[in-house]
């Protein structure tokens, strides 16, 4: 992951969104079509006969044709996660944010109370400070922190992302176990 020079012709790092819902959406859509071919074939090879063929493949196609468009529609919402040496700037996930670093309490990557090895990106503000969405992290609500994404979502690795925030945020990316217990 390399810093680019923003739109203001600073220094900037920006992550991607990873293209596996793309993908998966995209082989929805062909699985839906080869359905509906089959449901077509039955009618016509068999006729009346086929029914049940056409009425099978039909309506597992259309549930196939749905999950795909509900993943490819979920994959085309705005996306961005950027910050340079002034600050941060989010819109994703329903959460938006966009200032300078010392309106920023922390961020850091947080493993997720799941049972396989999931993290995800945790932002920090400070009180006053307004966010769309009520803080989802911890799920205790211990602290206000709001997830901004899963870093399975996204294309730039765990360690390339805790470096460019260390690099940009400064003292504002934190450890997680430095996190633990604070109010």
């Amino acid at each position: 992951m390399a810093a680019d020079k923003g739109s203001t012709g600073r220094e900037e790092v920006e992550l991607h969104r990873g293209n596996g819902s793309r993908k998966l959406g995209a082989k929805g859509l062909l699985m839906s079509l080869g359905l509906f071919a089959i449901a077509g074939i039955g009618l016509v090879v068999r006729g009346p006969a086929g029914g049940f063929m056409v009425v099978s493949g039909t309506l597992i196609g259309g549930f196939v044709l749905l999950a795909a468009l509900v993943v490819l529609g979920s994959s085309l919402r705005p996306f961005r996660i950027a910050f340079d040496q002034s600050g941060l700037s989010v819109n994703c996930e329903g959460q938006r944010f966009d200032g300078p670093w010392d309106q920023v309490e922390a961020i850091s990557i947080e493993r997720l109370m799941t049972q396989d090895e999931r993290y995800a990106l945790v932002l920090w503000v400070r009180p006053g400070v307004p966010m769309k969405n009520a803080p989802t992290f911890p799920p205790n609500g211990a602290r206000d922190g709001h997830v901004l994404c899963e870093l399975s979502d996204i294309r730039e690795s765990r360690e390339e992302i805790a470096l460019a925030l260390q690099r940009f945020a400064g003292a504002k990316f934190r450890s997680p176990t430095a996190l633990r217990g604070t109010p």
